[in-house]
């Protein structure tokens, strides 16, 4: 299986599960659909991206996500501890300067009506997952909770036992690649 780095490349998930043969999990956004369907009809999803200008309807439509009404985009373009990362990366970032305006954009898209999760985009962001958690009460879902996901539906436990038996004619996970369990 392959996981990519970056939410925004969402928008190459059809294109790279087409070209090759394994499973292909290219952003966070991914979880978007499964998300929609545990809460209710009636639920939000917010999305803390890098950039909200820049994470478009194509990025959302690339993995399966056609009905942007129930999503609430937050940027982080406009946090200036958030800018030194890509405006001045010379210039050394105040962590806890961060973590207090991240929380504080948490918060308040926590307090959006209806809003019930919140996707983190960024891969920069699984860090402060628990931290958002706490202060919003919601379930945080990033790029960690996705390939933690992947782990377990590719090499399982089920899998180890069944490697060990030494029976591999009706299971394909080692097609997917772990040198871990020879």
């Amino acid at each position: 299986a392959i996981t990519t780095s970056c939410g925004f490349n969402a928008i190459f998930q059809r294109e790279l599960v087409n070209a090759i043969d394994v499973p292909v999990f290219t952003s966070s956004l991914l979880q978007i659909p499964l998300i929609s369907l545990i809460l209710s009809n009636t639920s939000k999803i917010g999305v803390i991206t890098a950039n909200g200008n820049s994470l478009t309807k194509e990025h959302f439509e690339s993995v399966g996500v056609k009905d942007l009404s129930q999503i609430k985009v937050v940027g982080l373009e406009h946090c200036t501890e958030w800018n030194k990362i890509f405006q001045t990366p010379e210039i050394e970032m105040d962590i806890n300067q961060f973590r207090k305006d991240l929380l504080e954009i948490s918060v308040t898209l926590s307090q959006e009506e209806n809003v019930n999760a919140i996707v983190l985009e960024c891969t920069d962001l699984p860090p402060f997952a628990n931290e958002i958690r706490q202060a919003t009460g919601l379930p945080i879902f990033d790029f960690v909770s996705m390939t933690n996901y992947l782990y377990h539906t590719v090499i399982s436990t089920h899998s180890v036992i069944k490697l060990e038996s030494n029976d591999r004619t009706s299971n394909n996970f080692l097609k997917y690649g772990t040198a871990s369990l020879n």
